[in-house]
């Protein structure tokens, strides 16, 4: 498109890569406790497993990529809500209610861990 557009003009043009962000694939075992301690509580309308690619920022996949290159095992793993509007929307908000069924996910991972049969 760039190239079609600056032919059109009759003008030079040059792309360069700026910045980046990678993806990073959740390690299996662990979504599995994850799922199986989050049915375990009680407390959520559904855990779902998605097999692909983490979703969010790149920070979260960068942290993720570097524990596992450190032998760790490595998730992401998002609270659904009802929203006001999307993300990076002036109107976005969300049911602070689900903050607390999250804590309690994190800490019974925390808590549990130690059950967690794959590599760490």
């Amino acid at each position: 498109v760039i190239a079609g557009a600056a032919a059109m003009y009759g003008v030079e043009y040059e792309v360069k890569l700026m910045g980046a962000a990678r993806s990073s694939t959740p390690t299996q075992p662990w979504v599995d406790f994850i799922h199986q301690q989050a049915e375990a509580l009680g407390v959520f309308n559904s855990v779902v497993d998605r097999k692909q690619q983490a979703a969010g920022s790149e920070d979260a996949t960068y942290m993720m990529e570097r524990v596992k290159q450190r032998g760790g095992q490595a998730s992401y793993a998002i609270f659904g809500c009802e929203l006001a509007a999307g993300h990076h929307n002036a109107k976005f908000d969300f049911d602070e209610k689900v903050m607390a069924t999250a804590v309690t996910l994190l800490s019974t991972l925390a808590l549990n861990q130690a059950q967690f049969g794959g590599a760490r």
